[in-house]
């Protein structure tokens, strides 16, 4: 739950997704996400030197709701293939 009124920067985080102020345990410590070339060299650098400056902090709903949605998108795109061939096993795509 968010944390209602002003918020102590030392005693709270700031969801990276949601930008809500939370207390600790409710969400996780994450690496930066690997959408580019430069997220993939911080994410080597986290993975090499251990830097916890690195971590960003995110809530577990904004963790559920991004889990969610990558478990639709897969489905989705399976689905996709899947109906492909089998429209090429019947015949009416060539």
């Amino acid at each position: 739950m968010p944390v209602e009124g002003i918020p102590d920067p030392a005693r709270h985080k700031i969801c990276r997704r949601c930008r809500k102020w939370f207390e600790p345990t409710e969400g996780m410590m994450f690496g930066p996400e690997v959408t580019g070339p430069s997220g993939a060299m911080q994410a080597l650098r986290l993975a090499v030197t251990d830097d916890e400056r690195l971590l960003r902090f995110q809530c577990h709903r904004c963790s559920r709701v991004r889990h969610t949605t990558q478990i639709v998108v897969w489905a989705v795109l399976l689905g996709l293939t899947a109906a492909v061939l089998l429209l090429e096993k019947i015949g009416i795509l060539k």
